[in-house]
């Protein structure tokens, strides 16, 4: 059998954020994934995720991380560098 992880971002909409990983344990799972967790203290997810006995197993840089590493990324091509 597969295993699945809930994405925080996308399901469990009907309740706050801080409130899904509740939703996402009760639902059986065992993993949580999101987008963005910038807005939230990192002790404060930690915490969720203990209470909750989840594991975190993915989150996203942030949009402008990936940009500038893009941008960076890509000077040498077109410089010739």
């Amino acid at each position: 059998m597969p295993k699945l992880n809930a994405n925080l971002t996308f399901l469990f909409q009907d309740v706050d954020f801080l409130d899904r990983f509740e939703s996402a344990a009760r639902a059986g799972f065992k993993g949580v994934e999101y987008l963005s967790p910038f807005e939230y203290p990192a002790e404060e997810l930690a915490g969720k995720l203990q209470t909750h006995g989840l594991q975190q197993v993915l989150f996203n840089l942030p949009v402008v991380v990936i940009v500038t590493v893009v941008a960076v990324g890509l000077v040498p091509l077109i410089w010739g560098f």
